[in-house]
């Protein structure tokens, strides 16, 4: 897409560079003619870009009328949509060339031509031949047959907002042509999950990866045949000790505690420039010992995600997965003046809790599975046709 924008990009620049003539010289007869009759409408008589508008729109229309010329005597029924297209252009080129004066229409030759029974014409039959290719696709019950089919009926909807039973086909060729991926959770380690689990874990969003052919579920819907599933499979749940630690420290602080005067060496109170007595701060160091406890927790999940598709029970992919729950919790208590703490010291002051029992945990550990689950599902997206 990047390349293709740049590529259009790099196309107009030139356009708005090169003058009409050289756009005939390189092929860009359209180009050439809106620029040209642009042109002229502020300068009437430039020789050049009046022979440029001449020699593109002749051209243009020789190559749409060749291509037609060709397609028709071909006579294949799948090509009235490109026949539809250059009749399209050349009522387009025509539209834009008999905007200028009289007397220049009349010096290019121009003649006007009524295209649009042709372009009706052309239309209805591209239509018709769509209609009936969709049709035909459709009977086979083939999910790449529905999609071509959606592209049919799709074109059709560019040509008549009604058309038959269109909008009927197109949900058909989506019913048929969408693939339904399950999202489903298997424990297959020996530790039994809190019931919670795995409703937590279905309760992942995968809604944003569905499209129009690709439909995601974490609960069956009744009546869906699933093209694929997403196995979350839980194989070894392990655990650390509930841990304890504590540590004491002091700290301390310099505080203000009063002043008094400066003295010479005399004993005499000394004065500034001003003849005010000079007075000196005193300070004190204030202490405060704290204990912090820390206490740590854990459990990790090990397993993979794989993907089957369902028809032929294949493992098409299959990637680890792990997840941690980790309780750290620190807390502290202080024994002396706290003014002496330091401030991160002081957000430790809190009161102590209990560890989280083991279903509690297990049950922390779902959002980094959710979290990793989804990660590795959006990466092989394209494993699913």
């Amino acid at each position: 897409m990047l390349k293709k924008i740049l590529y259009i990009s790099i196309c107009i620049l030139l356009a708005a560079c090169m003058s009409p003539r050289k756009m005939v010289v390189r092929g860009m007869y359209d180009a050439a003619i809106y620029k040209a009759v642009k042109k002229i409408k502020k300068h009437p008589s430039r020789e050049k870009h009046i022979q440029a508008v001449t020699d593109a729109f002749r051209l243009a229309n020789q190559a749409n009328n060749d291509r037609i010329k060709f397609l028709r005597q071909e006579g294949r029924p799948d090509t009235w949509d490109e026949i539809l297209v250059n009749y399209s252009a050349l009522k387009m080129r025509q539209d834009v060339v008999k905007t200028l004066p009289t007397n220049v229409l009349n010096r290019i030759g121009y003649s006007f031509i009524d295209y649009d029974k042709e372009i009706i014409s052309s239309k209805q039959k591209a239509a018709d031949y769509n209609y009936a290719h969709a049709v035909e696709l459709l009977k086979t019950n083939n999910k790449a047959d529905a999609r071509n089919a959606y592209d049919e009926l799709m074109q059709i909807k560019k040509y008549y907002n009604s058309y038959k039973d269109v909008d009927a086909l197109i949900q058909k060729s989506i019913n048929i042509g969408t693939s339904y991926i399950l999202f489903k959770l298997e424990n297959k380690s020996l530790i039994q999950l809190p019931p919670k689990f795995e409703d937590e874990l279905l309760k992942i969003s995968l809604s944003e990866f569905n499209d129009v052919w690709h439909n995601y579920d974490t609960r069956t819907v009744s009546g869906r045949n699933y093209d694929y599933t997403i196995w979350v499979k839980i194989k070894l749940v392990t655990f650390t000790p509930e841990s304890v630690k504590e540590n004491s420290y002091t700290e301390t602080k310099d505080v203000e505690n009063g002043w008094q005067y400066a003295l010479d060496k005399n004993g005499n109170v000394m004065k500034d420039s001003l003849g005010n007595d000079i007075k000196i701060k005193k300070y004190k160091t204030i202490t405060c010992t704290v204990k912090e406890t820390v206490m740590k927790k854990s459990a990790s999940l090990i397993g993979t995600i794989d993907f089957i598709e369902n028809n032929t029970n294949q493992l098409i992919k299959t990637n680890p997965l792990t997840a941690d729950a980790i309780f750290d919790y620190a807390y502290a208590t202080a024994y002396g003046d706290k003014d002496a703490l330091k401030e991160e010291t002081k957000k430790k002051l809190r009161q102590p809790v209990p560890f989280p029992s083991t279903p509690e945990l297990l049950l922390m550990a779902v959002e980094t599975m959710k979290s990793a689950s989804k990660s590795i599902v959006s990466n092989y997206r394209s494993l699913f046709y």
